[in-house]
Parts: C-alpha cells; sequence; structure tokens
C-alpha cells in the first residue's frame, strides 16, 4: 500500500489503473463501432459493383443473343452507348469499392492498436495484482512468524 505526502493510504495501482483501463476499453468499443459501420460500408459498395458487373455481363450476353436475327445500326449504336455507360459506373463504382476499403483497413489498424492498448492495461493490472497479492501474502506471513516468535519470547 502507497502512501502520499499527507500519509493517507492510497489505492493499490492495479485499483488506479482500473480507471485507465476503462477509458482504454471505451475507446476501443468506439472503434469497434466505427469499424462496424466501414466495414457494412464496405460491404454495400463491393456488393453493388459486382451488381453493375453481373448486370454488365447478362447485358452482354443477351445482346449477343439479339444479335442472331438482324439489328437495324442505330439500335446497335444505343446498345453499344448504354453499355459504355455501364462500363463507366462499374469504374466509379470500383473508386468507391477501393477507397471504402482503405477507409475499412485504417479503422481495422486503429482498432487493432486500441485493442494492444486495452490487453497491454490488461495485463498490466494482473502483474500489478499478482505483485500485490504476492506482497500481502509475506506481509501476512511475516506477521504469523512475528505473533510466534513473541508467544516464545513471553513463555
Amino acid at each position: 500500500m502507497n502512501i502520499d505526502a499527507e500519509g493517507e493510504s492510497l489505492k493499490p495501482k492495479s485499483q488506479r489503473l482500473k480507471v485507465v483501463l476503462e477509458l482504454a476499453e471505451r475507446n476501443e468499443q468506439a472503434s469497434m463501432e466505427v469499424l462496424s459501420s466501414k466495414r457494412q460500408y464496405r460491404d454495400q459498395q463491393q456488393e453493388q459493383l459486382e451488381h453493375l458487373q453481373s448486370y454488365h455481363v447478362q447485358y452482354v450476353h443477351d445482346m449477343k443473343k439479339g444479335m442472331a436475327g438482324s439489328q437495324n445500326v442505330s439500335n446497335l449504336q444505343a446498345n453499344l452507348q448504354f453499355m459504355n455507360q455501364v462500363d463507366i459506373a462499374i469504374q466509379q463504382q470500383e473508386g468507391v469499392a477501393e477507397s471504402a476499403q482503405n477507409a475499412f483497413n485504417l479503422a481495422l489498424d486503429e482498432w487493432k492498436a486500441l485493442h494492444q492498448k486495452t490487453k497491454g492495461m490488461t495485463d498490466l493490472i494482473t502483474r500489478y495484482k499478482n505483485e500485490e497479492l504476492l506482497l500481502a501474502e509475506k506481509k501476512a506471513q511475516k506477521q504469523i512468524e512475528d505473533d510466534l516468535q513473541a508467544r516464545r519470547l513471553r513463555r
């Protein structure tokens, strides 16, 4: 047990560090919530990209099937223009999906760092508790030995 400048008894280190641990846990939890929302956004953007790509493949397939017969030039040009617009949308969505992945990766890195900080604080508190228990056991053992010694001397 530590004593401050005025002689008052302070809480053991393990107790004092619990406040720091609680703050670290709150920060980690907040980071986990951000990570979860970034993951959800990333997944939505990836799903949107996959839908566009699937639509593109299906449209090409349907267009080829429709070409079996004769097709006028204006219809072909309209189809090619539409396909070009879908290609542009896919490229834009790829950029959005990549940006969402990067934001997720940053949030994941931040959460990992905060998680390690929380784990480190937990480990430190555990070490201090073990040291405090060992010290208390030694103190109790010394008290028992002192009591036995005092009884022997009184006889």
